[in-house]
């Protein structure tokens, strides 16, 4: 068995730690950009959106660039791993919806038609072409991996701008959602050439400026296009990771410094244990809070104090769902625990 690398769990358990937050504060949609208090929860919402990047990203460092024995096993395996989970929640989804929400919801809850579900579609389609981008990417190497981050960097500047200059020069097959697993293998297998402590100081600027910028077109209502897939949620999503792979590099090179011993600490105590916990949970807690806040968001909740509470209620309840379904023998393969 590989040995998991552990700055993968910790950017996954962050991910999910950041859709919860994404979902808990869409209890308070629509946002009101009146004031800047009005602005809080939009504002905390904008730092939830780097969550499905990042677990994109890290697909694409996992599962690019490898060999495959054939299309079948991988479809196989991936597939198989998404799937069985997401029947199992909207199952349990579907029938809570049902007797206690409304039933006409039930199949745009399926087909992701509302603000949760949608990623279990979005995931499937790009494990769909997935093997297209690796073979590629076997062949041309680093080079055919820029000219696809280019071509999705271009693609991603026009649409967050709204700039469509060119009526028939579509970028759509290179836009969207892929680009994040691509860029994910690019910055998890590229060696930088800066010190990491430099790569670590980058990635935090550019997280910080990725979403103040989000922030500010929020605010300021401009129209500029804020989705999962706009520059400034990249630029937020690239930082972040940034961050800790350039914390990791630096712990493996330097081994006698203060923070290697601080990471390490984490690493093989309680947090780490934690921290591995919820990376293994987090599938499975997707759903899980998906269904939670579906309930929250039928009652009366106004007040922004309460959004610490509710979240950590959230993580906690969407955690223990998930370990008590993979407890279950015949359940554990659908709990979304890996």
């Amino acid at each position: 068995m590989n040995k998991r690398i552990f700055y993968y769990d910790e950017i996954r358990c962050f991910a999910i730690l950041f859709v919860i937050l994404a979902h808990v504060t869409n209890i308070y949609l629509p946002f009101n950009y009146s004031n800047l208090h009005n602005s809080i929860p939009g504002f905390i919402n904008v730092i939830g959106f780097m969550g499905v990047p990042l677990f994109f990203m890290l697909s694409g460092a996992l599962l690019l660039n490898r060999d495959y024995p054939s299309l079948s096993s991988f479809y196989k395996k991936r597939f198989s791993r998404i799937i069985y989970p997401f029947i199992f929640w909207m199952i349990i989804t579907g029938i809570l919806v049902y007797l206690f929400l409304n039933p006409n919801d039930i199949v745009s809850i399926v087909l992701g038609k509302d603000n949760y579900t949608w990623f279990f579609w979005a995931i499937a389609a790009i494990y769909l072409v997935l093997p297209i981008f690796n073979s590629f990417l076997k062949e041309y190497g680093d080079s055919g991996m820029k000219l696809i981050l280019v071509l999705w960097i271009i693609s991603t500047i026009l649409y967050t701008f709204k700039y469509d200059p060119f009526k028939y020069f579509d970028l759509s097959y290179v836009s969207g959602f892929i680009g994040y697993f691509i860029l994910g293998y690019y910055l998890s297998h590229t060696d930088f050439k800066i010190n990491n402590i430099g790569m670590v100081l980058i990635g935090f600027i550019m997280m910080f400026a990725g979403n103040l910028a989000h922030m500010f077109i929020k605010y300021n209502d401009l129209n500029i296009i804020t989705s999962y897939k706009s520059l400034f949620v990249v630029i937020a999503a690239t930082g972040f990771f940034l961050i800790f792979k350039g914390i990791n590099d630096y712990c493996k090179t330097n081994f006698n410094s203060k923070l290697t011993s601080i990471h390490e600490k984490i690493e093989n105590g309680k947090l780490g244990k934690l921290i591995f916990l919820i990376s293994t949970c987090s599938y499975g807690m997707y759903f899980a809070n998906s269904l939670i806040v579906r309930f929250l968001r039928t009652l009366d909740i106004t007040s922004f104090k309460l959004i610490p509470i509710i979240y950590i209620f959230v993580v906690i309840l969407s955690l223990l769902l998930v370990l008590i379904f993979s407890k279950i023998k015949f359940l554990n393969k659908f709990s979304g625990a890996s």
